[in-house]
């Protein structure tokens, strides 16, 4: 299972950040091998609508099961739902710690809000 943490940095040590659409970096980390992976935020420049499908899809096509984040909202959690990824509320700490309690715990149900679009390249 792949999961992805809004983060101020790339490595598992770092930060939290629990702004969906503007967090630096989104971390990917299969839970299976530890592999870790993180993905630059890039601004898009697109229609709110577009950003929002573009973001969900991009994030399901790096396989990603659950996104573990602060804000999200109605309509990214919807698309993200559209693609079937999980959202899971986090607020602060570093990226290995929220890691840890989603996999003690990975049935929390889905929680969100949101305001500007960006999306992981």
């Amino acid at each position: 299972m792949k999961v992805a943490i809004t983060a101020h940095g790339p490595n598992l040590t770092d930060e939290i950040d629990p702004r969906f659409d503007r967090a630096k970096f989104l971390v990917v980390v299969d839970t299976e091998t530890e592999q870790c992976t993180a993905y630059g935020n890039i601004r898009c420049l697109g229609s709110p609508q577009d950003t929002v499908k573009m973001a969900a899809q991009r994030i399901r096509q790096l396989g990603i099961d659950t996104v573990l984040t602060g804000k999200v909202g109605d309509e990214v959690l919807a698309a993200l739902h559209a693609e079937n990824i999980r959202v899971r509320t986090v607020s602060s700490g570093q990226i290995k710690e929220a890691l840890n309690a989603y996999q003690a715990d990975p049935n929390v149900p889905d929680r969100g809000q949101h305001n500007e679009m960006y999306y992981w390249i």
